[in-house]
C-alpha cells in the first residue's frame, strides 16, 4: 500500500505533536512556590508542601 504525501505529513505532524507534549509534561511546574520542574534542576528550599524529595 502506498501512502500519499498528505498521509506522510499527517504522520510527521502526529509524531511532532507527541514529542512536544512529552517535553511539556517533563517541564511541568511541580511547585508554584519555587517553580521547580522535573528537568530544570531547581531544588526545593524545604518550605514547599509538595516536595517529597527528602
Amino acid at each position: 500500500m502506498r501512502t500519499t504525501a498528505k498521509q506522510d505529513c499527517n504522520e510527521d505532524l502526529n509524531i511532532l505533536t507527541d514529542s512536544i507534549q512529552l517535553k511539556m509534561e517533563s517541564n511541568k511546574i511541580l511547585c508554584n512556590h519555587c517553580k521547580r520542574s522535573k528537568t530544570n534542576g531547581i531544588r526545593c528550599l524545604g518550605i514547599c508542601v509538595s516536595d517529597n524529595d527528602y
